[in-house]
């Protein structure tokens, strides 16, 4: 009698009744067992195609001989018909070719590869290869740039989502016209011989530093180390897939894995969570109150005082407006602060503590939740840069003040500003009562608080990101 799917039971009922009549070390049990697990540990609740193609490749990634992976396939395969019922065909039928063709992998340099990037950190403005290891790290953050990307890189064009990238093309003089982050002799020689050049630079400094390539040396094979990176950041295999451009020979088995059409943001946060995994000493921002009576000069000098050097490494960002009145005839001009009290400052996530240690009398620093031991609260990178980019535009019908949002009901649905003085901000919108064409937007500075401010945006402008 043919068992009809998903109305009786799913197959992933069926697989474990099966589990029950299995020998404990039957093939078929290790099978079924290995296919569960990942269901569960992905949250899958239907066997679609895909869903088979990653728990392939993830069994293979993992170490499994190709001939394991393959008696794994015809096991699971044979139990899938037994459930569709006789004379029926499905996903496993459509993906037996993929399984033959599994190619092995040989290298196991990748890993201990990965494990020699600590070694580039050493490297400051004073090496002779101090642009090499930038460009190496900046491929490395980045698995979606190329080596022409990289040629081309322009601080107007330069990518700022991710700290890391940013930390980069920040540490490189934009001043006197320079155009070109990197200076590879743009113009001077052909791109393709460009290319050439760097390439072999970089497989001189990363077998300087103890790297090992097997199958030669590539863009590939710095790629090759960031996808090693992404799977110890627990990123999924789909996502993996959607940020890299060719696979590396080291992982052939991410060919199985389907492309799929990842949201552009979706893209960036996987490449700061591995940049993250990679490099946690980023420079972040972060916001501080000022506590009664204190001024933003009054913080400036204590660090000055108290630690010496450290202002070069902190960077204070206290947003002001220009308002002009008049006393005794004369005309004065004054800064005022658009959110009063909240200095925003940007430094590594190590030395906020030692920072408030010494200026603690002053300010003190917001922390993703009220306990005293929670860790402090950082602003994203992408949100910060709209928000600076913004505050020069501000007029003085628009309005910001801080709130708090522990249990405050945010309505509006996940969109993104295209045109007009807010271009590029996303978040969440609210019309302002009786105020048509008004829109509240908001700047997260920790879980509860956020700032808001108020400004004008046509519809025609506002485009769902859901």
């Amino acid at each position: 009698m043919n068992i009809q799917p998903n109305i009786r039971f799913s197959f992933v009922d069926f697989a474990e009744q099966t589990l029950v009549s299995e020998p404990s070390k039957s093939l078929t049990r290790y099978a079924l067992e290995s296919l569960l697990g990942y269901l569960r540990e992905t949250g899958a609740d239907d066997l679609e195609e895909h869903v088979v193609r990653e728990w392939i490749a993830r069994m293979s990634i993992e170490g499994k001989k190709n001939s394991t992976c393959k008696r794994y396939f015809t096991k699971v395969q044979a139990v899938y018909k037994h459930w569709l019922g006789d004379g029926c065909s499905g996903t496993f039928d459509s993906l037996a070719k993929f399984v033959d063709s599994l190619k092995e992998t040989s290298d196991r340099n990748v890993s201990r590869n990965g494990e020699m990037v600590k070694r580039l950190f050493g490297r400051n403005e004073r090496s002779d290869d101090w642009q090499t290891v930038c460009i190496c790290l900046y491929l490395l953050y980045n698995p979606m740039a190329s080596l022409a990307d990289v040629v081309d890189l322009t601080f107007d064009s330069a990518p700022q989502f991710c700290p890391q990238i940013a930390d980069i093309i920040n540490s490189f003089d934009s001043s006197h016209g320079r155009k070109y982050v990197f200076a590879l002799k743009q113009g001077k020689s052909r791109p393709n011989e460009i290319c050439r050049k760097l390439t072999r630079q970089l497989q001189d400094l990363l077998t300087s530093v103890g790297m090992k390539f097997e199958y030669g040396f590539s863009r590939s094979s710095i790629t090759a180390i960031w996808i090693d990176a992404a799977l110890k950041a627990n990123v999924a295999l789909s996502g993996i897939r959607s940020c890299v451009g060719a696979i590396p020979p080291e992982y052939p088995a991410l060919s199985l894995v389907g492309r799929f059409d990842f949201p552009v943001v979706d893209k960036e946060n996987i490449i700061c969570q591995v940049a993250d995994s990679i490099n946690c000493h980023a420079k972040r921002w972060f916001a501080m109150k000022l506590r009664p009576g204190v001024k933003a000069e009054n913080i400036e000098e204590a660090i000055k005082e108290c630690l010496p050097g450290r202002l070069n490494t902190i960077e204070l960002f206290y947003p002001t407006r220009a308002e002009v009145r008049k006393a005794n005839k004369k005309r004065i001009v004054e800064n005022i602060p658009i959110l009063p009290d909240i200095l925003f400052f940007k430094s590594t996530r190590d030395r906020v503590k030692s920072l408030f240690a010494s200026i603690g009398n002053l300010a003190w620093c917001f922390r993703t939740t009220n306990a005293p031991d929670s860790d402090y609260s950082v602003i994203s990178h992408r949100e910060m840069l709209s928000f600076q980019r913004c505050i020069g535009q501000f007029t003085e019908d628009m309005r910001m003040e801080l709130i708090d949002t522990g249990q405050q009901l945010v309505r509006g649905r996940r969109v993104k500003i295209t045109g007009g003085v807010m271009a590029g901000y996303q978040g969440e919108i609210i019309d302002v009562e009786n105020e048509p064409g008004k829109r509240v937007f908001f700047l997260s500075i920790a879980n509860n608080k956020k700032a808001r401010w108020t400004a004008e945006v046509e519809d025609v402008f506002i485009q769902p990101l859901d």
